[in-house]
């Protein structure tokens, strides 16, 4: 029922115009706060390009120690490498000289086994010859002293046949 008695009452409410210096200063106030807001907006602006530049400043720098790293570990996984592959050549290196070495051996002993067989068998063939010499050598000495048997028995005969 309070809004029928005064139906304009609510523009009590509503402040009064302000006057003109009001106005002005309230002008004047909201200017220096705009100039405060914009300058405050440059600072954090200034602030965020700076932390921007910093930004793609550390990405460089971790991109070169990240490029140096992997350099660094690509030029160790190589030396790694040269090493073993040294290392395996050198083994290998060594268990054919060592190979080498027992085939030597073995060859030396096979021509020592091989001059020992040629020995033994010239040996035995001077040892034929010289029975077969002396073979020979008998039988001429039986046939010269048949025959000088068989000569005086013949001398003998003529001897007798001539006495």
């Amino acid at each position: 029922g309070a809004m029928y008695e005064d139906p304009l009452a609510f523009l009590d409410a509503i402040p009064d115009k302000p006057t003109d210096s009001a106005a002005a200063e309230d002008a004047a106030a909201t200017a220096d706060e705009t100039e405060a807001v914009d300058e405050k907006a440059a600072e954090l602006l200034a602030t965020l390009d700076q932390a921007e530049s910093t930004l793609v400043s550390a990405e460089a720098s971790f991109e070169s120690q990240r490029a140096s790293a992997e350099a660094a570990l690509a030029e160790e996984i190589a030396g790694v490498e040269a090493k073993f592959l040294a290392e395996s050549e050198a083994f290998e290196a060594q268990a054919l000289a060592e190979y080498e070495a027992e085939a030597a051996v073995l060859v030396a002993e096979m021509a020592a086994a091989q001059e020992e067989m040629m020995a033994d068998m010239q040996a035995q063939a001077r040892g034929q010859v010289a029975t077969t010499i002396a073979t020979d050598s008998l039988s001429e000495a039986v046939t010269n002293q048949q025959e000088a048997i068989d000569t005086q028995a013949a001398e003998e005969v003529k001897s007798k046949e001539e006495a």
